[in-house]
């Protein structure tokens, strides 16, 4: 048996004894290391965001073609009247013309089907993204 040895008990016990402070040692470069933000960081998060931006800038040029333009005012105009339709039979119960109030909520029924595929189209893809976090 060695010195060290005989002073730690074993030679695996002072290899392990080394492996732990070469560990601690290593996790207070990294430390000092994380303290500084170098010219190399910078720039490495510059290419990140000025790529971030780039994607942005094609994701919105794809929502202003007159394309995305027309089906979003088709489907306010859509959505729109249901909820006027709605606005209507909620005034005509009110002033208590009960058949005006059922003629309206059998055209509400009938403008349902399209309305819900609508809303679907343009909201239902981002609460499913939401919901599965893709």
């Amino acid at each position: 048996m060695s010195f060290w040895g005989r002073i730690f008990g074993t030679e695996k016990a002072l290899e392990a004894g080394l492996k732990t402070v070469e560990k601690a040692t290593d996790g207070i470069i990294a430390g000092i290391d994380k303290a500084f933000y170098t010219d190399e960081e910078k720039a490495l998060d510059e290419i990140k965001l000025t790529k971030f931006r780039m994607d942005m800038v094609k994701s919105l040029q794809d929502e202003f073609t007159p394309r995305a333009l027309t089906r979003r005012i088709l489907a306010i105009i859509i959505l729109g009247h249901v909820f006027l339709h709605l606005d209507a039979a909620i005034v005509c119960y009110i002033l208590e013309m009960n058949g005006a109030v059922d003629f309206i909520l059998k055209l509400v029924e009938a403008e349902m089907t399209l309305a819900s595929i609508v809303a679907f189209f343009y909201f239902g893809y981002y609460g499913v993204k939401k919901a599965f976090g893709k």
